[in-house]
């Protein structure tokens, strides 16, 4: 069995039968992305790694759940990775806290080592506080309370296409806007 030969659905029925091989190649083909969306939640090395090892645990646990008909294996674990993540988060001795409807952030520098900018409480405040109140608010339900996009849509009564689009053009955003406050 390669890479290439086999769909992601495929492994996850390999995988609901106890293939390890299997769960291998799915590890490799999302372990990036689960990494990748865990570091933008935790900011933690250890917890992000701690976070990605459970996130395959609960694929191999849980992969008989996997339904085509909601998703993608792509969306399903990436949602299993965000939920992981947000979970890590709470249960966080010393987490950050962030208020955004009254401004108040409490956080620790942040080291991001792939790009070695170092952020601090008032470089995140001021990009935060340039974003529209509404964007705000989808930052805090995505990031904050754990909410999927279709559950921000359904909850604020916006379009599904429209939350993804406008999650994306915030984060845009936010870039530039930590990249302005570094430059």
């Amino acid at each position: 069995m390669t890479e290439p030969e086999i769909s992601d659905e495929q492994l996850l029925r390999l995988i609901a039968n106890g293939s390890e091989v299997a769960l291998n190649i799915l590890y490799k083909r999302f372990k990036d992305r689960v990494y990748s969306l865990s570091w933008r939640i935790l900011f933690d090395q250890n917890g992000v790694e701690e976070t990605v090892q459970d996130v395959f645990v609960k694929i191999w646990h849980r992969a008989d759940d996997f339904s085509h008909v909601k998703g993608s294996v792509s969306s399903w674990v990436i949602a299993i990775a965000h939920h992981t993540a947000i979970d890590a988060l709470r249960h966080r001795e010393h987490r950050a806290t962030i208020n955004l409807e009254e401004g108040e952030l409490e956080t620790k520098a942040i080291t991001d080592d792939r790009s070695n900018i170092m952020l601090d409480r008032a470089d995140i405040e001021r990009a935060l506080g340039r974003l529209e109140v509404s964007d705000r608010k989808l930052i805090e339900a995505s990031y904050f309370e754990g909410l999927t996009q279709t559950q921000i849509a359904s909850r604020e009564n916006i379009a599904l296409g429209t939350v993804k689009t406008r999650m994306r053009n915030i984060f845009l955003q936010l870039r530039q806007f930590l990249r302005e406050e570094n430059a």
